[in-house]
């Protein structure tokens, strides 16, 4: 699904979660990721750690406020409306974090109205293929 390790997600600020939130959410999609207590949005501004089945699957997290979209992306200005807080989750090559990643962006697209994106390509993530990548990456990992 993503070509690349990042993946940026943008909310109107005031939709944005706090972990108890986002635990929620992310309960809802259907796998267990447990989000650490570090999530505290536009505080929290490196590694997340997270755990998946027991093991560690953290990504890098950065918030930003009055975000602009990255150039590739420019075309979907219109579909951002007032979406104008930053999300941006990194992973390294791990499909544990990966799939941390992908289950945060669903979590924020499905509850929290995010316009997820894959910066580099300016590609917009359904909230329908971020689930569905989320299953296939659990089902081949674990």
């Amino acid at each position: 699904m993503c070509s690349s390790d990042l993946l940026y997600a943008y909310l109107e600020p005031d939709r944005m979660p706090d972990r108890a939130a986002l635990q929620a959410a992310i309960r809802k999609l259907g796998i267990p990721l447990t989000v650490d207590e570090a999530w505290v949005p536009f505080q929290t501004t490196d590694y997340l750690p997270c755990t998946l089945e027991g093991e560690d699957a953290g990504v890098y997290v950065r918030f930003a406020r009055d975000a602009a979209l990255p150039e590739p992306a420019a075309a979907l200005a219109g579909a951002r409306g007032a979406r104008s807080a930053e999300v941006q989750l990194r992973w390294g090559g791990d499909k544990r974090e990966e799939l941390a990643a992908t289950l945060i962006a669903g979590a924020l697209a499905d509850s929290f109205d995010a316009l997820v994106l894959e910066p580099e390509r300016g590609v917009r993530k359904s909230t329908s293929g971020l689930k569905a990548h989320a299953r296939e990456l659990h089902e081949n990992t674990f």
